[in-house]
């Protein structure tokens, strides 16, 4: 994996103008839980490059999750479900942010849609079932933005 990551930074060192590189550089370190901070820094330097790239937004606000960034999180997803380029795995991270947040409600709206938009997929599912269960009293209602 180091290697990869190595070949990868050489590569946006010689073309330093692809910010898909930077995105593909990033999700790797995500999807292997490696040098989160690269992650973090590679998906800023392309989404300077195509602020609206939802792909790009989508690999934000996962590194942005996975560092405890929620609100951040949050924020960089529902620009997503701003554009109508939200899919499962946006609502699945807004779910499970407003959870982190403490908010019941918001994390059910958006477990409930990541199950819509992907019935086939249970971790979402899981997550409600989870949430129904520690449920024991009302949080409030979530917020419309």
């Amino acid at each position: 994996y180091g290697l990869f990551i190595e070949g990868m930074r050489e590569l946006i060192q010689a073309t330093p103008d692809n910010p898909q590189l930077k995105n593909v550089l990033a999700l790797f370190c995500l999807d292997y839980n490696l040098e989160l901070q690269l992650a973090d820094d590679s998906i800023r330097d392309a989404l300077r490059a195509d602020p609206d790239n939802p792909g790009f937004l989508l690999t934000s606000g996962r590194t942005q999750y996975v560092l405890d960034r929620h609100q951040e999180a949050i924020q960089t997803m529902e620009r997503l479900v701003d554009m109508g380029k939200a899919d499962y795995q946006a609502y699945y991270i807004l779910g499970l942010s407003h959870l982190e947040l403490k908010d019941a409600a918001g994390a059910r709206h958006y477990l409930e849609m990541a199950v819509q938009t992907d019935p086939e997929r249970g971790e979402a599912r899981d997550a409600l079932r989870k949430l129904g269960e520690s449920a024991s009293s009302p949080q409030g209602e979530r917020k419309e933005s």
